[in-house]
C-alpha cells in the first residue's frame, strides 16, 4: 500500500508523536549596551541632575568661581536654562489666583537679580560676557582665559565679593 503524504525527512529526531523535536532553546539575555559619556550626561540633564561643574576644572580663584555660581544660580532662577513648570489647580491649598500672584512675584524678583548681575557682567565687556555665558550655556571654555577672568571679576564686585587674594 503506498504511503500518503510527503516522506519523512532522514536524520532528524522526532517526538513519540511522530513530531519533529525542536531544540530547546536558551533563553538570551539582550546585550548590555554601555553607555558613553554623552549618554550619561544626557540621562543627568534629562533626570535634573548636576552633571559636573565646569569650573571646578579651570585654573582661577576660588572666590572668582564662587561669584561665577552664584551668577549661574541667578541665571537658572530666572528661567535660562530650565523648563518652565504650568501650575494646575491641585497644587497647593491656597488659590489658584494667589499661587499666580506668587509665582510672578518671585518669577520678577529672580529675573531683577539676573538682569543687575547682567548688567555689571556686560560692563566687562563683550568678550567676557560671552566667555561666561558660553560655560553657562555650553559647559565649555571658549574664548581666553583672561575674558573669563574680567567677566567672573565684573560678577565679583557686582555680588561684593572680596577678590584682593586672587588678584
Amino acid at each position: 500500500m503506498a504511503r500518503r503524504g510527503r516522506k519523512r525527512k532522514v536524520n532528524v529526531r522526532r517526538q513519540p508523536n511522530g513530531e519533529i523535536k525542536r531544540s530547546e532553546q536558551v533563553r538570551r539575555e539582550p546585550d548590555r549596551i554601555e553607555p558613553t559619556p554623552q549618554m550619561k550626561r544626557h540621562k543627568a540633564i534629562a533626570s535634573g541632575g548636576e552633571v559636573g561643574n565646569p569650573l571646578s576644572y579651570l585654573p582661577i580663584a576660588a572666590e572668582l568661581r564662587e561669584a561665577l555660581d552664584t551668577y549661574f544660580s541667578h541665571k537658572r532662577a530666572a528661567g535660562w536654562g530650565v523648563q518652565c513648570r504650568t501650575t494646575t489647580l491641585d497644587d497647593s491649598p491656597r488659590g489658584p489666583a494667589q499661587d499666580a500672584m506668587l509665582e510672578a512675584a518671585r518669577d520678577e524678583y529672580n529675573a531683577g537679580r539676573y538682569e543687575l548681575a547682567d548688567a555689571a557682567l556686560r560692563e566687562a565687556g563683550h568678550h567676557a560676557h560671552r566667555a561666561v555665558n558660553n560655560i553657562f550655556a555650553f559647559r565649555q571654555m571658549t574664548g581666553s582665559l583672561d575674558d573669563l577672568e574680567a567677566g567672573a571679576r565684573a560678577l565679583a564686585k557686582h555680588y561684593r565679593i572680596n577678590v584682593e587674594k586672587a588678584a
